[in-house]
């Protein structure tokens, strides 16, 4: 490898490391609720949040940050999926992104969507500050 490869090779590691777009992404989990999350314009944070879908509760988010976005859809995987249990507990992961510099408190309720007037079971809520 000439020295002008490896120059430019050692230049792109660099960029990927310190760009928030190629860092590895926050993690918290409904464990740490109230934990404040610091980001970087363009770096992502997963919710892993305890889940049991066949209860009929998700956690339901309302989508109305300014801040940061939601990638995609929530996860859900199963905690023992090779035992075959049915009725077993699992995570949903939750893939956000910062969008722009502000602070706001991202809010989840675990509830079943369909009973409105109901207190949630749970509900996480966590400040966001991006830089």
């Amino acid at each position: 490898m000439n020295a002008k490869t490896a120059t430019l090779l050692l230049l792109h590691l660099s960029l990927m490391t310190t760009n928030p777009l190629h860092a590895q992404p926050q993690i918290a989990s409904d464990v740490d609720n109230g934990r404040t999350i610091e980001l970087q314009v363009g770096q992502a944070f997963q919710l892993m949040l305890g889940s049991n879908p066949t209860t009929g509760y998700r956690w339901v988010y309302e989508g109305k940050s300014s801040i940061v976005a939601q990638e995609g859809k929530q996860v859900y995987s199963a905690d023992n999926p090779d035992k075959g249990l049915m009725g077993g507990g699992g995570v949903e992961r939750w893939t956000f992104r910062a969008l722009k510099p502000g602070t706001e408190t991202l809010r989840l309720e675990y509830r079943r969507p369909w009973e409105q007037a109901v207190e949630p079971a749970n509900r996480v809520e966590f400040p966001v500050i991006v830089k």
